[in-house]
């Protein structure tokens, strides 16, 4: 009964840290893109199943239940994914356009005597599916056994290991390998752990190409493939597609940006180019955790040391080997650790694992061939701590959001001050996106921006370039708070504005009716407008709307629906006179089924005024919503 570790992240995040976190539940350890549907693939490594993230949305869909550790994938066909199950001795093959696991195919039996081997990683070519398959190790720290290039049929429902390797070349691939394979299926090239490259030829069946000691070690274990088979980056070198060297990324000299170039301890200039042979040692050079070719560029996360990862991702012209953009990401990616690499050394791992209950100490590896992804709209997906960092790599340009105090207001009525648990808008210029929230508890973020009161993000409703639709959180503190628009997007932050916060500032909701603002009161008996076509008569009960109340108890937190059991009532005296009468308050409640709206449930007395326009006012804590411009509702 051992209870499950516990990761704990804490937000540090600046506005710099561009993207959006789309989390789940589990350890992502493979990506892999279907631009045809518009998805990315996840293989979570802890919950034997495939995440399914639609790129439109930015949502997970149903998961796919697979095998036991799944930890590599390939798209067969376009209509065909098939898995690794790195804790199992078979592959899942998915059917793409159902959403589910079709077939489970076995590598088969083995002898008494030999080693178990589970698949690690896997590739396809225009006319074979290749995969490495390695046996486990006894104990921790000891090195991954040798393992060996199988070959899976699906036509034939078999996986089976090639005979050689190449003309005279033994079947073994050493260490912690991988296989990356172009999409347009030209090729399969495999890394072992000693750094040899080999290169299968899907014409003619066999490894054509082979080559050692191109690979700097020890071997990082991060690699990909360009679509057309061109290009390939092993770590952080480049090769060609007959696995000529063309350089290596970490290593290309490029001239200084204004403020200097980055280095432990050295400025960086937002939008300048970045020297990636002058500020990093060669060591440092090699933390790369993730690499992508994307069009004629190459993009990495990059670690200034192993201990304190620069959250940020570089892209580099595969042409000139010189970086043209970084964006600093949301949060740290899953691993970057300079000691984990090669043959014999395990990973760090996360969870923490007890080896009693695993398959072997370092059968999950945080070195993932594949962290990092890019679609066809210039986003870049990167697997980190809670989930999925979804960033834009198109460079961000634009002016800061900028709004005064005095553009601070309660939303319904536009003006100010405002009070904790109200709903306020944000007029200014350059705010946000258009955008609005389309689920409960409202978002943190929404429209490229993050608002927040006194360093605390608040529930956004409404963004647009010119105003933000929010709610003033029930627990912000009176008095002077400071607002902030963060814009992920372009990496820039309005000036803080510090704001008056009163305990209550009562605002009415309306609409216009035939040129009059009428406020949001309801017959209680039907729930329909009181209007001068429908208007209120005596001895009946109304229903005012309206927000801006002040503190209620039970309190409900910020973004939530307001319950309808136990409903939360005001804690400040409120009182409601129409017409400059005063009408009998039967309650004053936070409305069930809204967020930031109250609800004031009114008598009509006998000695009402009466008229089709008469003044609504709404008074709580001794603040009043005043008489200026108040909606006016119609009496009998």
């Amino acid at each position: 009964n051992l209870e499950p570790a516990i990761l704990v992240n804490l937000n540090f995040r600046e506005v710099s840290d561009r993207g959006a976190i789309a989390p789940f539940t589990g350890v992502g350890v493979d990506l892999q893109m279907d631009a045809a549907r518009q998805r990315l693939y996840i293989a979570n490594y802890t919950r034997d199943q495939i995440e399914v993230f639609s790129l439109a949305s930015r949502t997970f869909l149903p998961p796919i239940r697979v095998g036991n550790r799944p930890l590599s994938m390939t798209m067969a066909d376009p209509n065909t994914l098939v898995v690794a199950n790195s804790g199992a001795e078979n592959l899942s093959v998915v059917d793409l356009d159902a959403m589910q696991e079709i077939d489970q195919i076995s590598m088969g039996p083995i002898p008494l005597n030999a080693l178990a081997l589970f698949p690690r990683s896997i590739a396809a070519s225009s006319n074979a599916i290749l995969f490495s398959a390695v046996p486990l190790p006894a104990q921790a720290g000891l090195p991954r056994g040798n393992g060996s290039i199988w070959q899976l049929s699906l036509l034939t429902r078999s996986a089976f290991p090639r005979l050689n390797l190449g003309i005279g070349t033994n079947n073994l691939v050493p260490g912690r390998n991988m296989l990356v394979a172009p999409d347009g299926g030209s090729g399969i090239v495999v890394v072992d752990g000693n750094g040899m490259m080999r290169l299968y030829d899907p014409i003619a069946d066999t490894f054509a190409t082979s080559r050692a000691g191109a690979l700097p070690l020890p071997l990082r274990g991060t690699a990909s493939a360009s679509a057309d088979g061109n290009f390939y980056v092993v770590d952080n070198t480049v090769f060609n597609s007959t696995l000529g060297t063309q350089g290596a990324i970490a290593a290309a000299p490029a001239p200084a940006a204004p403020g200097g170039p980055i280095g432990p301890g050295g400025p960086f200039v937002p939008g300048g180019p970045f020297v990636p042979g002058g500020g990093l040692a060669a060591a440092q050079a090699a933390a790369a955790f993730g690499v992508v070719i994307t069009g004629n560029n190459v993009v990495r996360v990059q670690a200034v040391t192993a201990q304190t990862p620069v959250q940020s991702l570089q892209r580099f012209n595969l042409s000139t080997l010189q970086s043209n953009l970084q964006v600093f990401l949301p949060e740290q990616v899953m691993d970057i650790n300079l000691g984990a690499g090669g043959i014999g050394t395990a990973t760090r791992q996360w969870p923490p694992r007890v080896i009693g209950l695993e398959l072997g100490q370092n059968n999950q590896t945080q070195l993932l061939r594949r962290g990092l992804a890019t679609d066809n709209s210039n986003n870049a997906y990167v697997l980190t701590f809670s989930g999925l960092s979804i960033v834009s790599l198109t460079p961000a340009t634009g002016q800061a959001p900028s709004f005064q105090a005095n553009r601070v207001v309660n939303s319904p009525s536009g003006t100010g001050p405002v009070s904790p648990g109200a709903l306020i808008s944000i007029l200014g210029e350059n705010l946000a996106e258009a955008d609005s929230a389309t689920a409960t508890p409202l978002p943190l973020s929404l429209g490229g921006v993050c608002v927040t009161a006194n360093e605390v993000p608040i529930p956004l409703l409404i963004t647009s370039p010119t105003r933000i639709d929010a709610q003033l959180p029930p627990n912000v503190g009176t008095g002077r708070v400071v607002l902030t628009v963060r814009s992920t997007r372009l990496g820039m932050a309005s000036a803080g504005v510090a704001i008056q916060v009163n305990t209550a500032s009562p605002s009415l909701f309306s609409m216009d009716i035939d040129g009059q603002q009428r406020p949001a009161l309801f017959h209680a008996v039907d729930f329909t407008l009181v209007t001068p076509d429908y208007p209120a008569e005596r001895d009946e009960y109304l229903n005012l709307y309206v927000t801006g109340l002040g503190p209620a108890s039970p309190p409900v937190p910020a973004g939530q629906l307001n319950p309808s059991s136990p409903v939360s009532s005001t804690t400040q005296p409120v009182t409601v006179t129409i017409g400059g009468v005063p009408y009998p308050v039967i309650s004053s409640t936070l409305a069930p089924g809204y967020v930031g709206v109250y609800v004031i449930a009114i008598y009509v007395p006998g000695n009402r005024a009466r008229g089709d326009n008469l003044p609504v006012v709404v008074t709580a804590g001794g603040v009043s919503s005043g008489t200026n411009n108040a909606p006016v509702a119609a009496i009998r």
